[in-house]
């Protein structure tokens, strides 16, 4: 299989995903479906970080140089105005979940 072949097929799977996701062809509906599979897998709009909140944060990064666009990620720390600290043309975060830390016992 080509690497063209291999792009449309998986554009092919995409586009099934996106239907099952509720996409009805509209720009609009491929939004909505875009915002149910960003929620699915855990992803929030950066514009709603709270502030002083550790996160994981992505963008796109465009294609240029002739290197393809891809999505990156780092986590980040947001400031006291909910604004990513490290990486403020991040558009995406994803809260990072951890245990509570151990209890100290003091003997």
């Amino acid at each position: 299989m080509t690497p063209i072949q291999q792009a449309i097929k998986a554009m092919e799977a995409a586009r099934q995903h996106l239907i099952q996701l509720g996409y009805d062809g509209s720009s609009s509906g491929l939004d909505a479906a875009l915002s149910r599979l960003k929620k699915e897998d855990g992803w929030q709009p950066i514009e709603d970080i709270a502030p002083h909140h550790r996160c994981i944060v992505a963008g796109w990064q465009e294609p240029r140089n002739g290197v393809a666009g891809y999505w990156w990620w780092d986590e980040d720390d947001s400031d006291e105005y909910g604004k990513p600290v490290t990486h403020p043309d991040a558009t995406l975060f994803m809260t990072i979940s951890l245990p509570n830390h151990p209890e100290v016992k003091n003997d």
